[in-house]
Order: C-alpha cells, then sequence, then structure tokens
C-alpha cells in the first residue's frame, strides 16, 4: 500500500486512488498543495482532469486483464 497514492476527496469526503507516490515524489508536491484541488473523478469536471501515466497504465493493465479472464469464461462455457 505505501506503492500508492490515496487522498480523500475535498467535495464527497470519499477516498479515491490518485497515482503512485514516486509520482508525487517526481512532482515534489509533497505539503505544498491547496486541499480543494483533491478531488476525487465523480466530483471532478473530468474535461480539466490531469491523470498520472502510472495511472493510465494501471487502467490499461487492469482492462486487458479483464478481457483475457473474459474470453476463458466464454471459452470454457462453450466447451472450446
Amino acid at each position: 500500500m505505501d506503492r500508492y497514492a490515496y487522498y480523500v476527496c475535498f467535495k464527497c469526503k470519499k477516498a479515491y486512488y490518485g497515482g503512485e507516490v514516486r509520482c508525487e515524489e517526481q512532482a515534489a508536491q509533497a505539503d505544498d498543495y491547496d486541499p480543494s484541488e483533491l478531488v476525487c473523478g465523480a466530483c471532478s469536471d473530468v474535461s480539466r482532469a490531469q491523470v498520472c501515466s502510472h495511472a493510465l497504465l494501471s487502467i490499461k493493465i487492469t482492462l486487458e486483464t479483464s478481457l483475457v479472464q473474459l474470453a476463458q469464461t466464454i471459452k470454457t462455457v462453450k466447451g472450446d
């Protein structure tokens, strides 16, 4: 869990995934931020959102894994 950065949304007060800790470290944003900028995807204006490239990679891997699992399930159900 030390690898991932989670934040509490300023608007809805729910935790959300904010990328990997190393992204925050590279950006050198330790404690220099405006808490009102910590907003989850559900509460944010996604047209102006900035997404960490590691988060995109994580989503891509998750999607690919799901597709492989779905293909295997279909193959099992069909009896191939």
